[in-house]
């Protein structure tokens, strides 16, 4: 036999072999069948079973960072509500340290003596007015009106003045 020849003949075997085509001999019709794998189908199924774990491990490796990620983000939340609260507590804080300071600049040595000199002026104001009511005269009504619009601008100027004394420390 040539070359050609034995080449044919083993292409046909594989062909019959391949094609499961069945051989007249009963004998190798009754033998069990036996498989056979190759390298390439061995590391075929190992890459597999390995890519299938691997998928397992990445689908849990996955639900752990969300579950890590949400308790992360509620703690976030609560610090950021701890935050500001605080800020709001620090601003009311100095909102009444301002308010004080103001009162302590508005109302310290000068404007209580400004005041002392308001109270003043409105006892003299009702000595003058009892002293008119006391006495009869034409002219007392009169008086006690004039009085009465003196006492109600002294109050308006007094008012305006602590106003002004506000604007000149806080423009806005």
């Amino acid at each position: 036999m040539n070359r050609h020849s034995l080449a044919t003949s083993l292409a046909v075997l594989y062909i019959f072999i391949a094609t499961g085509a069945k051989a007249e001999n009963p004998a190798i019709d009754t033998a069990p069948k036996l498989y056979s794998f190759d390298i390439f189908s061995l590391l075929s199924f190992g890459l597999t079973i390995t890519a299938l774990l691997i998928s397992f491990f990445m689908a849990w490796l996955s639900w752990q960072f969300y579950t890590k990620s949400v308790e992360a983000s509620e703690k976030t939340h609560e610090t950021v509500t701890k935050i500001e609260a605080l800020v709001g507590g620090v601003q009311s804080s100095i909102s009444e340290i301002i308010n004080r300071a103001i009162t302590h600049w508005v109302e310290g040595k000068e404007s209580s003596d400004l005041g002392e000199a308001n109270q003043d002026v409105m006892s003299k104001l009702e000595e003058i007015e009892e002293a008119l009511k006391a006495g009869n005269g034409s002219d007392q009504s009169e008086v006690l009106r004039d009085i009465k619009d003196l006492r109600a601008q002294v109050e308006t100027l007094s008012r305006k003045s602590r106003e002004m004394q506000i604007k000149t420390i806080f423009p806005k």
